[in-house]
């Protein structure tokens, strides 16, 4: 049974009742004034109302909380699509969680990661995920690489409406595997993961550290606008390299080529020799000089990042972001790894 909520003496002392430790005895009708006059919990965990009292959410909270948002269809509808890569905008979940509203460009993937201390839940509003689940255990650190044997990962299908919750340390990959279709999902962690997501652009143009509307939706407090626009300005404060620059900077040790494209692109195109892969979600942690998850590769603030996605825009965004974290040398590869093939530069099956 999990420990009992904690409430202030002054609370209790008008309900001698409660100092008898009988809390599991009060009616109904009771907690209910209790929970209306106090303004906290008082009861165990399982048994408190949603959102209210000190106690952190359950994974069963956070499911029903993903469930409430994912049907409310117009803030699904709200959120900007993007062929090339994931398009995310921060919600506020119960409890001082984090949460998320994700769309899944046909192909996108996030490769497997850990979620250490963090209980979570997803749910699919639109289309379909795949997610690929370990049933053993790993360490939080000092893994790179993940090879699976057969009956070690568990896969689940989750159509629109179907999620799951799941606990501390959960390893998993999640995958849209339809090659036409988008899908958006739905996700909630408690206690929030570090280090803080909106340290990176919101894809839907909202700026980190921007309010929020009254349903949790991050939006600036500067007038809207759209995706070109946002491409305008964030490129008028940096210059982009063309795929013969690239080339030659990575030759001569200059610059880190660093592939955020998907999975499913990659397979399909191609790698480039030398270009280091890191998935899009993963970015920020990787190449963060004080991250402890950083590549052994970002060792300072000064390293020149030249981030490559399939066409050059998501990777604008991402290099934007990398400037955000201090990497002040960091660029993108006009036109992406199509205008690198298309410029008869070395390209690996």
């Amino acid at each position: 049974m999990r420990a009992a909520c904690v409430a202030r003496p002054a609370d209790l002392a008008p309900l001698p009742f409660l100092a008898r430790g009988a809390l599991w005895a009060v009616p109904s009708r009771v907690r209910d004034l209790i929970r209306t006059v106090s303004g906290v919990c008082l009861l165990p965990c399982p048994l408190r109302p949603f959102r209210l009292g000190a106690c952190p959410p359950t994974q069963a909270e956070l499911l029903a909380f993903v469930r409430r948002v994912a049907a409310d269809t117009r803030l699904i509808d709200s959120l900007p699509l993007d062929p090339e890569g994931r398009t995310w905008v921060r919600l506020d979940g119960p409890g001082g969680s984090e949460a998320w509203l994700i769309g899944w460009p046909p192909g996108a993937g996030t490769g497997w990661h850990d979620h250490a201390d963090s209980l979570g839940a997803f749910l699919t509003a639109r289309g379909e995920l795949t997610e690929n689940s370990l049933a053993a255990r790993l360490p939080t650190d000092g893994w790179k690489t993940l090879e699976l044997t057969d009956g070690v990962d568990r896969v689940r299908r989750l159509p629109a409406g179907r999620g799951r919750s799941f606990g501390r340390h959960h390893v998993h990959e999640v995958l849209n595997e339809s090659g036409t279709e988008h899908a958006v999902s739905v996700h909630a962690y408690y206690p929030p993961l570090p280090p803080d997501p909106p340290l990176q652009p919101d894809r839907s143009g909202a700026a980190p550290g921007a309010g929020r509307a009254p349903g949790g939706l991050a939006v600036s407090e500067e007038r809207p606008v759209g995706i070109d626009e946002l491409l305008e300005r964030v490129r008028a404060g940096y210059a982009r390299v063309a795929p013969r620059e690239a080339y030659e900077a990575a030759r001569s040790g200059e610059a880190l080529l660093v592939d955020i494209r998907y999975a499913a692109l990659r397979e399909r195109d191609g790698l480039i020799p030398g270009a280091v892969v890191v998935e899009r979600n993963e970015l920020e942690w990787r190449l963060d000089p004080q991250g402890s998850h950083r590549l052994p590769e970002a060792t300072d603030h000064d390293l020149r990042v030249v981030v490559i996605c399939n066409e050059g825009y998501a990777s604008t965004l991402a290099a934007e972001s990398l400037h955000r974290l201090g990497l002040h040398r960091a660029t993108d590869l006009t036109g992406g790894f199509q205008a690198w093939r298309a410029a008869g530069l070395p390209v690996t099956s």
